[in-house]
């Protein structure tokens, strides 16, 4: 995982602005599949695998930038849509859990 961990600052070091809004930041890290980097890239993710998430919100911390949203939503929610919802549901639903925007 230190290649995942080693892109993961690559990007930190090319995007990271402590002044920039947590609103603009999380939907940045949610455009780059950072956010739930273990989903499928057709579905806002990296297609890594599910320990994925733990490197990449390790790497952040380290960085010192602020990490991807979390919680239920993303735990939960969010992989039940992409699961069983309508195209409608996931394309409606999903961006704003993975940009924080809805927990």
């Amino acid at each position: 995982m230190t290649e995942l961990a080693d892109e993961v600052v690559r990007w930190l070091e090319a995007n990271w602005d402590p002044d920039v809004t947590v609103d603009a930041w999380w939907k940045a890290v949610a455009a780059a599949g950072w956010t739930a980097p273990h989903f499928p890239p057709d579905q806002w993710g990296r297609g890594l695998g599910r320990r994925s998430q733990g490197v990449v919100r390790s790497a952040f911390a380290r960085f010192g930038a602020l990490r991807p949203p979390g919680g239920l939503g993303l735990l939960m929610a969010a992989p039940t849509i992409l699961a069983q919802g309508t195209p409608d549901q996931v394309r409606r639903l999903v961006p704003p859990i993975l940009e924080g925007r809805v927990g």
